[in-house]
């Protein structure tokens, strides 16, 4: 499934565009937006995030919103409640997730740019090359009170959004997180993956 958004764009091809699944883009759920950030929330603080905005007189931002436009690099982890919210940090062209396998864990891709549509067969070399590059971070993700997470645009709210919700079920643990780049040799396709690993 693909969520796109392009704000009041009334161009009826565009908007043709973003309202079918591209050929090479059914076998993964994306998103993308304007900009960014996005971020991903727990069930257990769904209502939480309150999303936030920016004054066109002072370029000043507010709410949440602010803090997630505040975090530095491709992704991290910002507080939300009793836990966190996963940042994707920027405003990325493209995102995607899947679960890895028949285990607990789950991919988040970054997908940085790419030469063709066929975006599911860049995210399975991009997995593959990861199975065997990963590396842990220091960061470890507090879901032990959620059965789900939630993707959205970060200025928006849940229930509330313009680009569309992405949801996936998940089981409750504490994650620990592992991340490489993938940047194919052969083309400019460039995908950070970023795995969560049950830590027990």
């Amino acid at each position: 499934m693909l969520t796109a958004g392009c704000g009041n764009n009334t161009d009826p091809e565009l908007k043709a565009m973003y309202a079918e699944v591209a050929e090479g883009m059914d076998k993964y759920e994306y998103q993308c937006a304007d900009g960014g950030p996005h971020v991903v929330l727990p069930d257990s603080q769904r209502t939480t995030w309150k999303g936030g905005s920016v004054n066109l007189l002072s370029g000043n931002l507010t709410g949440d919103y602010a803090r997630a436009c505040a975090l530095l690099g491709y992704m991290g982890l910002i507080p939300l409640g009793d836990t966190h919210a996963f940042v994707f940090a920027g405003s990325p062209p493209m995102l995607s997730w899947s679960k890895v396998n028949d285990s607990n864990a789950f991919d988040f891709y970054y997908i940085e740019t790419w030469d063709d549509l066929d975006t599911d067969a860049q995210i399975d070399q991009a997995i593959a090359y990861a199975n065997d590059n990963l590396t842990k971070t220091d960061l470890a993700w507090d879901l032990q009170n959620s059965n789900g997470i939630t993707m959205i645009f970060a200025a928006e709210k849940v229930g509330q959004t313009v680009y569309g919700e992405l949801r996936m079920a998940i089981e409750p643990n504490i994650y620990d997180i592992y991340e490489c780049h993938y940047q194919n040799e052969k083309s400019s396709d460039s995908i950070y993956v970023y795995r969560m690993i049950p830590s027990e």
